[in-house]
């Protein structure tokens, strides 16, 4: 009964310096008293209240008892420590908690960059292919085109002893008598009818002197490099130059029906 008594009024105490309810029970489970002990003692205390009965503490000394199983038990610590630690381990709990779910949405940030990365370049490896394969097909058919414009002025230089002059080439009238020659056969697969420089008043392709972006272009010279007209002067070697997508050059030159080709590599 002492044991009650002692420990209803180290609760009371506890109490009246402020000590949280929650601690103190905490305190005494820690300390081996059995619960109901625990719940009388607060209930003995809320009677004294309700009685406004409340006898002063004697001493501020830990409450201590015997253990109803015979042997020792360990004291309620001091009335002033306060032992009520979930506060603080709900409050670290949270603050890691915290920190996990921003170093998972680091994690998923980082992820998604990847993945996004991966994925344009898998696009870009895929539609370089095809526009180096655009890019190759506009090129065959610039070499082609000049292919069968070579090969018409050599039909033509085997009947006449001489090439057409570009002033010939770019008559609409000259083209229409002479078989093979198409003014079609002169457009560059990049030309526009808007490029004033290789279109003529008929608004068609037509060959140009030096080389230009768009263009083909046509030159005729002497066998020893003069002037020719086709006419007072005959014209016994022939240029012709297409500018393939790189920028580069793809020339072929006749003379006298002696063909060679020149492309960069």
């Amino acid at each position: 009964m002492d044991d009650n008594n002692d420990l209803v009024e180290y609760t009371a105490r506890q109490l009246e310096q402020g000590i949280p309810e929650y601690s103190i029970r905490t305190t005494l489970a820690q300390n081996s008293w059995p619960q109901d002990l625990i719940d009388q003692a607060f209930k003995s205390v809320e009677q004294r209240k309700a009685s406004i009965i409340l006898p002063m503490p004697q001493a501020d000394e830990p409450v201590a008892r015997q253990d109803f199983r015979r042997r020792a038990s360990p004291s309620p610590p001091p009335p002033n420590i306060d032992t009520f630690p979930m506060p603080q381990e709900d409050e670290r709990n949270g603050s890691q908690a915290r920190w996990i779910r921003a170093i998972v949405t680091l994690i998923i940030s980082l992820a998604l960059v990847v993945l996004a990365f991966i994925g344009l370049r898998a696009l870009l490896q895929q539609s370089t292919p095809s526009n180096q394969q655009q890019s190759s097909d506009t090129d065959l058919q610039r070499k082609r085109d000049l292919d069968s414009i070579a090969k018409n002025l050599a039909t033509y230089y085997d009947s006449h002893k001489t090439y057409p002059s570009l002033a010939e080439l770019n008559n609409p009238g000259f083209v229409a008598i002479e078989k093979g020659f198409d003014a079609s056969g002169y457009r560059d697969p990049s030309w526009k009818d808007t490029d004033s420089a290789c279109t003529g008043n008929d608004t068609k392709p037509k060959l140009v002197s030096v080389r230009t972006v768009g263009c083909y272009a046509y030159r005729t010279t002497g066998i020893s490099g003069d002037e020719c007209d086709a006419r007072k002067v005959k014209c016994e070697r022939v240029v012709l130059t297409a500018n393939l997508t790189a920028g580069e050059p793809y020339i072929v030159i006749l003379e006298q029906n002696n063909r060679e080709v020149y492309e960069a590599k």
